[in-house]
């Protein structure tokens, strides 16, 4: 999954909806599903990692409650508009009708899953036309660097402290090596 989110927000989108989606009797790999297409479409959605974790936690609330209103539902519908183009589209209404049904309880956590699970392909298409931005680069980076620490510098021993004694002379000497590249 690469769909330029950290793994610690993921990870956390995961565990909030595993919870959710167990009473909806959800599989594992359905909850997989629902989390990476949420990260599609917050990738879609653009805006930046504040609103869009703002976005995922209320998501989450949302799905953890079994209703979608609310709270929940205004922000999603600034933060992450295209979760609701989904469910508009799941429910067979317009998005303004959203609201008035969001109001009376009637977008369930149900409609919420079916309308993200059953996104993949379109979601998969607007993700690729997306641009990379810089930010997005630096995640994958972060996230590369984290699975190389865990995967190889803990389990070597003596090596993890020698990474981290030469990061540490970087972060400390980091005006002065910028200075040096500018010019």
């Amino acid at each position: 999954m690469s769909n330029f989110a950290s793994l610690d927000s993921v990870g956390e989108l995961y565990a909030s909806n595993s919870r959710a989606l167990k009473t909806l009797n959800k599989t594992q790999e359905e909850t997989l599903l629902f989390t990476e297409n949420v990260t599609k479409a917050m990738r879609v959605s653009g805006g930046s990692a504040q609103s869009q974790a703002a976005a995922i936690t209320q998501l989450g609330q949302a799905m953890a409650s079994g209703v979608l209103r609310g709270d929940e539902f205004n922000s999603i519908a600034e933060q992450a508009p295209i979760l609701l183009r989904l469910v508009s589209e799941e429910m067979g209404v317009t998005q303004g009708a959203l609201r008035a049904l969001a109001a009376d309880g009637k977008i369930t956590s149900e409609i919420v899953y079916n309308a993200v699970a059953n996104a993949t392909e379109s979601l998969t298409e607007m993700a690729a036309q997306m641009p990379v931005t810089v930010s997005q680069a630096l995640t994958v980076l972060s996230n590369n660097y984290k699975r190389f620490v865990g995967d190889f510098i803990n389990s070597t021993t003596g090596l993890s402290s020698i990474v981290a004694g030469a990061i540490g002379v970087i972060a400390q000497n980091f005006d002065t090596l910028s200075t040096i590249l500018m010019a």
